[in-house]
């Protein structure tokens, strides 16, 4: 029972507000439960999802992220805000890559972005995999120890932040792809230091795909209008739980109910205006300049996408669970709405010649496609079975 409405509180500071730095490997000062009580939220190895309806004060909880994300100089950051506001700009300055804007070409560059990190995640968790047990005694993943003994590993934390990322899950052509890589980077890169962190102000199934929702760790529901919006942040059950976004008011900005697991408390995100957002911004370009830990777009530098998965991989995303074997031409359909920019024209083709095209592009991976007998499709035909697709190399 609180003396006073807390909302109605004096403003509480930011604890980094005026000094000091932060540390990723660490939990990061957030915002306040209603005692004013300070409410961390741990960032490595957990992967962060935050929905709430437009107006509940979703700027303020992703300023209190990313300024907390900047001021630790060993941390990447990335950031692809694709609404085009700005909101994000007081880090502009010290992000490898920063992209603000809502033209497919921003959209392309989060795709971009979590290609880059897959691709990041599969170099460290080659290199981790290489060393020996008596150095990774708490398992084969990312530590400081590791970090601080091999710099040349370039292992510091990287954070991708993508904000309103409804954008890159409805569309059209981008969905498919956004979901898997979305999927797939949550899944496997926290334990080699890259964190995903999503927000959305469209807290609806279509926004949020169950394959992305069902796998982040930590979850933060600000205001939201029913109890399906509610259980796509929260996870399912939790509205029963008594974990209800409902009942915070869109008056409330910045309030929601912070998950991770099970249990969640209510928390209200450290309002920091715009102006002292910049001037974080420039303490944090500071520490990094003194620590020599600019990268890429901060130091004007083109960055560049890496991409290294495979056909093979991309076969792999759109593989359908528990079917044994899928003819070439449904996989050539699939393989187009995951990746149209590489099979679109693949589509094209009559059916002989994009079958072709699959096996050719299958062949240096050793997988050969054969005629088989899939009644509940269209019968015989030539495809691909599950069974003959090589097992990944990349740690996973």
């Amino acid at each position: 029972v609180a003396s006073r409405d807390p909302a109605k509180a004096g403003r509480k500071l930011w604890p980094l507000m005026k000094q000091g730095q932060a540390d990723v490997y660490e939990p990061l000062p957030y915002g306040f439960d209603p005692r004013g009580n300070l409410v961390e939220i741990t960032r490595m190895y957990s992967n962060l999802l935050v929905g709430g309806i437009p107006g509940s004060g979703k700027t303020s909880c992703a300023l209190a992220i990313v300024l907390g994300v900047a001021l630790d100089p060993t941390a990447g950051l990335w950031i692809f805000e694709l609404k085009g506001s700005g909101d994000l700009d007081s880090v502009k300055p010290i992000c490898h890559r920063y992209v603000s804007g809502d033209e497919d070409e921003d959209l392309e560059a989060a795709l971009g972005g979590m290609r880059s990190g897959i691709a990041e995640y599969q170099r460290r968790a080659k290199f981790i995999k290489s060393l020996p047990a008596s150095e990774v005694p708490e398992g084969r993943k990312v530590t400081r120890a590791l970090a601080e003994k091999y710099p040349e590993q370039d292992l510091g934390p990287r954070v991708i932040v993508i904000d309103e990322v409804q954008e890159l899950f409805t569309h059209a052509e981008y969905k498919e792809e956004a979901a898997a890589l979305a999927t797939r980077l949550i899944k496997k890169g926290r334990a080699y230091g890259l964190i995903l962190i999503l927000l959305t102000q469209n807290p609806d199934a279509p926004s949020l795909p169950t394959s992305v929702s069902s796998s982040v760790g930590t979850r933060l529901c600000l205001a939201v209008m029913d109890w399906r919006a509610n259980n796509n942040v929260l996870g399912t059950s939790a509205y029963d739980r008594g974990l209800r976004a409902t009942d915070i008011s869109i008056d409330e900005q910045g309030t929601g109910i912070l998950a991770r697991g099970r249990e969640g408390i209510t928390v209200r995100a450290a309002f920091i205006k715009q102006t002292e957002a910049e001037d974080i911004g420039k303490r944090a370009l500071a520490l990094r300049t003194a620590a020599g830990t600019l990268t890429g777009q901060a130091v004007g530098a083109q960055v560049e996408v890496l991409d290294v998965e495979t056909v093979v991989d991309h076969v792999r995303a759109i593989w359908p669970d528990g079917i044994e074997g899928v003819h070439s031409h449904r996989l050539v359909e699939a393989l187009a709405r995951l990746r149209p920019d590489l099979y679109k024209p693949w589509l094209d083709m009559d059916a002989a010649a994009a079958s072709t095209a699959l096996s050719t592009a299958l062949r240096p991976f050793k997988v050969a496609t054969r005629q088989l007998t899939i009644r509940e499709c269209c019968g015989g035909a030539k495809g691909v079975r599950w069974a003959d697709l090589p097992t990944p190399e990349d740690g996973e």
